[in-house]
């Protein structure tokens, strides 16, 4: 799982473009499917957009814009994930934030609410965000030791998943950068 593809028109759109599509290929290392769910007013007609779509199982980002809160769970659901992984952490807006003891969470992120009610086994903040998100419903974050140094272990409320030596901000290596600076 994917979330938060409103990346089309961000960074994070210009570095995953081709790395999404890697999943699930024949004779690869492994057969994983990147399901990808977003709204589809963020599909900005863009090159990068439909690169990432392609990348993602069905060759499309299932829009979630129109759907209630209980049908986006039920959906979600039934894609029955393995990891659900969130790309944008705190990066656009306070995506939840503790009203008070008593009233609990607020959330105004879809995506921290998927993860809060439980919809895949694991959930992962990656990319947009290598702090702690302070939420016991998400288990990791996608870091490296740059990025989290170890010995920061004990402010984290995740686990730290280290990706391999300094690589947390993975790049589509597939297109060069004449490439990327001609799309815009």
């Amino acid at each position: 799982s994917i979330t938060g593809l409103n990346a089309g028109r961000l960074s994070i759109g210009r570095f995953l473009q081709s790395v999404l599509g890697m999943h699930g290929l024949e004779g690869g290392a492994s057969k994983l499917s990147a399901y990808c769910y977003g709204q589809q007013h963020n599909d900005d007609g863009s090159h990068t957009y439909a690169s990432l779509s392609q990348g993602c199982a069905g060759k499309r980002v299932v829009d979630t814009g129109v759907q209630t809160f209980a049908d986006k769970v039920q959906g979600v659901r039934a894609d029955r994930l393995d990891v659900f992984v969130d790309l944008s952490g705190y990066t656009h807006s306070g995506s939840f934030s503790a009203i008070s003891e008593v009233e609990g969470v607020h959330f105004t992120s879809d995506v921290h609410r998927l993860m809060a009610v439980g919809v895949a086994p694991i959930h992962i903040s990656w990319w947009g965000y290598t702090g702690t998100l302070g939420a016991d419903f998400v288990h990791y974050v996608a870091t490296d030791v740059v990025a989290s140094p170890p010995e920061m272990r004990e402010y984290y409320s995740e686990n730290m998943f280290y990706l391999p030596g300094t690589t947390y901000l993975v790049s589509d290596h597939s297109i060069s950068r004449q490439e990327v600076l001609l799309q815009h």
